[in-house]
C-alpha cells in the first residue's frame, strides 16, 4: 500500500492516534482543512470507520465558504462511503441556496449533488 501521499504532519499524527487509540480526541475542533485532508488520507488507507467519523465533523462545520469544496471532495473518495457528508451537504445547500448561488464557484458543484438539492427544494 502506498503511503507517500500522506506527509508527516497533523494528518499523519491524527491517523496514528486513530490506529493506536481507536479514537481522535477533539476531532470536531480540528481545522476544516485538516479534516478534509484527514478524510482523503483515511480513504486512501481504507480506514472506513474513520471516514465515517470524519464526515460528521465535516458536516457539523459546513459553511457557505466551504460547502462547494466539500461537495467536490465526495467524488474523490474511493470508498463511496460519504453518504452522511453528501446528505449533510444537500441539506445545508437546500437551506442556504440563495447564499450558495452567490458564490463564484457555484458551477463547480457536482451534478449529482446539485440535482439532489433541486429535488429537496421542490
Amino acid at each position: 500500500m502506498e503511503i507517500e501521499k500522506i506527509t508527516y504532519g497533523q494528518v499523519f499524527l491524527l491517523i496514528l492516534e486513530w490506529i493506536y487509540c481507536d479514537e481522535i480526541e477533539g476531532l470536531g475542533k480540528q481545522d476544516g482543512g485538516i479534516l478534509e485532508d484527514l478524510l482523503e488520507a483515511a480513504d486512501h488507507l481504507k480506514l472506513q470507520d474513520l471516514v465515517i467519523l470524519v464526515q460528521k465533523s465535516l458536516v457539523d462545520g459546513l459553511t457557505v465558504n466551504n460547502v462547494v469544496r466539500r461537495a467536490k471532495m465526495i467524488k474523490k473518495i474511493s470508498l463511496k462511503e460519504c453518504k452522511e457528508l453528501e446528505k449533510g451537504i444537500v441539506k445545508y445547500m437546500a437551506r442556504n441556496l440563495d447564499q450558495v448561488f452567490k458564490r463564484e464557484d457555484v458551477m463547480e458543484i457536482p451534478t449529482e449533488i446539485f440535482y439532489q438539492v433541486c429535488k429537496t427544494n421542490q
